[in-house]
């Protein structure tokens, strides 16, 4: 069955099927999709066959927008704030999250990179670890006049610095 209500008491709207809310619109504008109660989920499909437009935008009037992804014990954020894209445990802009400026750099542990990649924590003296499950682990560097590329790395217990080709 189909059931579209805006009643005195709730005054939601409700879209049903099989005697189940599918969708509702609150007296306040919130909708909600899904039935989140004992044994069922909440299910949202978007379906558009790409190019433009988006396939969805989320808009804020103001200078901060977060989108809340949650399952039963962690919850993570995408943020847009003060000119910055934010992936991380807090709604909105955060120094520890990671952060994109509007020049694509990238900040981890700090909401203004000063590099392409910027990694900062106040209080540990190890920032970053390249971990490789083989027999070494390398950084290599390269720029666009280069035939050769020097690489420093650790095999082993073993400190290398390497050219490689």
């Amino acid at each position: 069955g189909f059931k579209l209500n805006a009643t005195s008491t709730s005054g939601s709207i409700v879209l049903q099927t099989t005697t189940v809310d599918r969708l509702t619109v609150d007296r306040d504008g919130a909708v909600t999709i899904g039935a989140l109660t004992s044994g069922q989920t909440g299910q949202l499909v978007v379906n558009h066959e790409g190019g433009v437009p988006s396939v969805a935008r989320f808009k804020s009037r103001t200078n901060k927008a977060h989108i809340e992804i949650s399952d039963n014990d962690t919850t993570g954020y995408i943020s847009s704030e003060n000119g910055l894209f934010s992936i991380g445990r807090n709604a909105g802009v955060n120094a520890a999250h990671i952060n994109i400026n509007a020049s694509n750099k990238v900040g981890i542990g700090t909401s203004n990179p000063g590099r392409v990649l910027h990694l900062y924590h106040a209080t540990e003296n190890e920032v970053l670890r390249l971990e490789s499950g083989d027999g070494g682990a390398y950084v290599q560097f390269k720029d666009n006049n280069s035939d050769f590329q020097p690489a420093v790395g650790a095999v082993g217990n073993n400190l290398e610095l390497v050219v490689l080709k």
